[in-house]
């Protein structure tokens, strides 16, 4: 059975001095392509909201003055060129206004909408284009759980991987403050222990190049040794049984020439 109910789309609530200040401090931290991780500081809005809110109000490089009569001149030129292309319009403009507001400065110059009206489809100003709303004398707890949230996160600057490297610096210090305390010792009983960096990177779980390892240490010194090195069994006198009767003919004529020079 289908249902006669109409559904209505909820438009978004507008945009306030805190969510703005917090989208810009999440800005600074994230960057300009993490709008996920952006939004979800903002519980009421998504990662396009975030980045039409960024593009056409918060951005520096927007210009929010009036408009002046060179302005007015080259858009009424470019619309001849371009028409109804405003973003390419907002482009050639500098960057400095968006598409909203050049076809909302078009409409005023031609006395289509009066002022004040920017958006080309609905008539009315696009939320993410439009000032924040004014401030409350009491605010809303919501609106301060966000605020507690996002102050906890954006203050928390150190990663995992931060805290790792510090963590294997604070192993490093303590391992060299045993190593001296160990050396001192053994001055002072009269032992001398090698300056070798081995049994310090032993107690890292790193060697001696600095290089992870599991398990037991082993140095190679591929100077004297040949690693995975299989030597084959020694041979008997048996084996000759097991030669071909060439082989076998060839070793003894060997043999024979070997006795000879002797």
């Amino acid at each position: 059975v289908r249902s006669n109910e109409v559904s209505v789309m909820k438009s978004p609530p507008p945009w306030t001095n805190p969510e703005d200040e917090l989208l810009k401090a999440a800005l600074s931290k994230y960057g300009l392509h993490e709008w996920g991780r952006i939004a979800s500081l903002l519980p009421r809005r998504s990662a396009r909201d975030c980045k039409e809110r960024w593009s056409q109000r918060l951005a520096p490089t927007l210009a929010h003055t009036d408009w002046s009569a060179q302005q007015d001149k080259e858009l009424l030129r470019l619309s001849t060129l371009f028409p109804a292309q405003w973003t390419t319009i907002a482009g050639l403009l500098g960057g400095s206004r968006t598409a909203e507001a050049c076809a909302s400065r078009l409409r005023h110059l031609l006395d289509d909408a009066p002022s004040g009206t920017t958006s080309l489809t609905t008539g009315r100003r696009p939320i993410a284009a439009a000032p924040p709303k004014a401030d409350r004398v009491d605010r809303p707890a919501e609106e301060e759980e966000m605020l507690a949230v996002g102050r906890a996160r954006l203050a928390n600057t150190v990663g995992k991987k931060a805290r790792r490297k510090a963590r294997e610096a604070a192993l490093a210090a303590s391992a060299r403050v045993a190593m001296a305390t160990a050396r001192r010792d053994a001055a002072s009983s009269g032992v001398r222990i090698s300056s070798s960096r081995t049994p310090y990177a032993s107690l890292l779980g790193r060697d001696a190049a600095g290089h992870r390892y599991r398990g037991k240490f082993q140095e190679t010194d591929y100077g004297k040794e040949v690693p995975m090195l299989m030597l084959p069994p020694p041979s008997s006198p048996d084996d000759d049984a097991l030669l071909s009767p060439l082989d076998a003919a060839e070793r003894r004529a060997q043999a024979e020439a070997e006795r000879q020079r002797e």
